[in-house]
């Protein structure tokens, strides 16, 4: 066939008119659109505790702060406003971000967790035209593509509690997932019939992460993160021939708490990650290759009721944040998210549900934008926490 899916899963697609239920077209590049290991609760303040919060998976440490066995799943919900030079249109999506079990261990000053998240996403739709030479004559030809699926990190997390001040934790990271892949060209020439081609791209690899939470005063918290995600093997359909390997980031994040009044909670996040270590492994097979990011977060909680503080708090934040896949060389994808949420307890205490609403903006300079309504919903239960 003139081109095949190999070249396809090698990253170099196209650009179209038509986009459907994707996870963001700025994940058609590359590996994907990253995942979130944000829960609904970071996600509300603009990811900038997400290093304290033990229901995110960005931490390992955070896990020590949990007095009871806990579980948390999380939904995101989003509509989305999609334009490009080619054309525009709407999508609605939903997925399942995060999942996490975690609590103490019994006697010891250790805790321990597991977890999985959508580490990169490429579920999309894109349709293109082009003219290909059929026996001498060139005839016109519409392609569509479709993809589904991504990959997952699946962490297992130790922290200790070394004092009442300061907490560690380390973390094992795996990576796995398939995407398939979908292609049908059909040629403006009737005389010809319908090409489909079918592929299934897998990915696996192994990482690590070490974390600390300090408290400096009794009001003050800082946290730190260093995370290697180590590389991951890309193979087409199990065929070792289409094997190529993809080094992934080395990543910082530091995050700083501070409760300035009783029903007041400020905090701010930084991340940095080398995703130029991917370029050659993206660029070696067709792609465009891959840029470092970096992801500024800032937010808030106020607490109405300080004797029940879980019963509906504001919570608000801003993020800035810039994407690893460019769609056009030199020409780096950003994204800019508000937020505002809120939670409540259920069941007596032993179950609680975080809520968060968020309006995104994207877009990298060339004509392709984003505007995005997210809401995200995370449901936390603890059995064994005892009835309220």
């Amino acid at each position: 066939m003139r081109r095949s899916l190999i070249g396809l899963t090698a990253l170099t697609l196209a650009f179209a008119a038509d986009l459907g239920a994707q996870a963001s077209q700025f994940g058609i590049r590359g590996l994907g659109y990253p995942g979130s290991s944000y829960s609904a609760r970071a996600r509300a303040m603009g990811g900038a505790t997400a290093l304290f919060d033990p229901e995110s998976a960005l931490n390992p440490a955070a896990v020590g702060s949990l007095g009871e066995v806990t579980a948390a799943f999380s939904i995101l919900n989003d509509t989305r406003t999609i334009d490009g030079p080619a054309g525009g249109g709407n999508i609605h999506g939903m997925r399942f971000p995060l999942f996490s079990v975690a609590g103490p261990v019994r006697n010891l000053p250790l805790s321990f967790g597991i977890s999985a998240t959508t580490y990169m996403s490429r579920d999309f739709g894109t349709a293109f035209a082009d003219t290909v030479i059929m026996r001498g004559v060139p005839t016109p030809v519409r392609d569509t593509l479709r993809a589904d699926g991504g990959m997952n990190d699946l962490r297992g997390t130790v922290a200790w509690r070394i004092d009442s001040r300061t907490t560690v934790g380390g973390a094992f990271h795996a990576y796995t997932g398939v995407t398939r892949m979908q292609r049908v060209s059909v040629f403006e020439d009737t005389g010809y019939v319908s090409v489909t081609e079918r592929s299934e791209v897998s990915a696996s690899g192994a990482g690590f992460d070490l974390g600390i939470i300090k408290r400096l005063a009794p009001h003050l918290t800082v946290a730190g993160v260093i995370r290697s995600d180590g590389a991951v093997t890309v193979r087409r359909d199990s065929i070792a021939a289409s094997e190529y390997q993809v080094n992934l980031p080395l990543s910082v994040a530091a995050g700083v708490q501070l409760r300035t009044a009783p029903r007041l909670l400020l905090a701010a996040q930084g991340r940095w990650a080398g995703w130029s270590s991917a370029n050659d492994g993206i660029t070696g097979a067709g792609g465009v290759g891959a840029v470092n990011t970096w992801e500024l977060g800032v937010g808030g909680e106020y607490i109405r009721n300080l004797e029940k503080p879980y019963r509906l708090p504001l919570r608000f934040g801003v993020r800035h944040a810039t994407l690893p896949f460019p769609l056009v060389t030199g020409h780096d994808p950003k994204e800019t998210v508000a937020s505002l949420g809120t939670a409540f307890l259920f069941a007596k205490g032993q179950g609680g549900a975080d809520l968060t609403l968020e309006r995104a903006w994207r877009g990298d300079g060339t004509g392709f934008t984003e505007q995005a309504w997210m809401f995200s919903f995370t449901a936390t239960l603890r059995p064994t926490r005892r009835v309220r």
